[in-house]
């Protein structure tokens, strides 16, 4: 059964279909780099209408079975940073919005042992990472590495804070 629709926020709709017409290459009115961000939920093969496969990893792509529909996307975002991590490697830290972190945490301890299966459009479409849920998370933030170089992960973050600052403006 499905919950509750998030609340709507049509200035966010219309920034992320001016991105997705621009091929999210700019933001509306703007030369900034824009890009999207999405999260679902692992879940059984079931309807074709309603679930999909998600080949998360490009090396060594690990086919994911997915609800289509997000749970989790931009409007639930409140920013995005590229932060260190042990060993000089690198992930993509998301800061939930008040909204968001209501929802991810309801998610987290709804879906335990599922993966959340996370996707960007920036100058590419691409399934990013797929990390599995292992308890409730409250903090309303969420680290993972992403199947992407450095480079990449700055622009998907970029480019998802641009979308927000002009959601924001509105």
């Amino acid at each position: 059964m499905r919950g509750r629709l998030a609340p709507f926020n049509i200035n966010l709709l219309l920034a992320v279909l001016a991105l997705l017409a621009a091929g999210c290459a700019s933001l509306t009115g703007s030369n900034k780099e824009g890009s999207s961000l999405k999260f679902h939920i692992e879940t059984n093969p079931g309807d074709p209408s309603r679930t999909g496969i998600a080949a998360v990893g490009r090396a060594r792509p690990v086919h994911i079975t997915i609800d289509l529909e997000p749970v989790i996307f931009e409007n639930h975002i409140e920013s995005a940073a590229v932060m260190e991590t042990d060993g000089g490697g690198f992930a993509i830290l998301v800061k939930f919005n008040d909204f968001g972190t209501a929802l991810f945490e309801s998610i987290t301890t709804a879906h335990r042992s599922k993966r959340l299966v996370i996707g960007s459009r920036f100058t590419e479409a691409r399934w990013l990472a797929a990390p599995m849920i292992i308890g409730t998370e409250k903090k309303g933030v969420i680290a993972f590495t992403p199947d992407a170089t450095r480079k990449e992960a700055e622009r998907i973050v970029r480019g998802l804070n641009n979308l927000l600052e002009t959601a924001r403006k509105k």
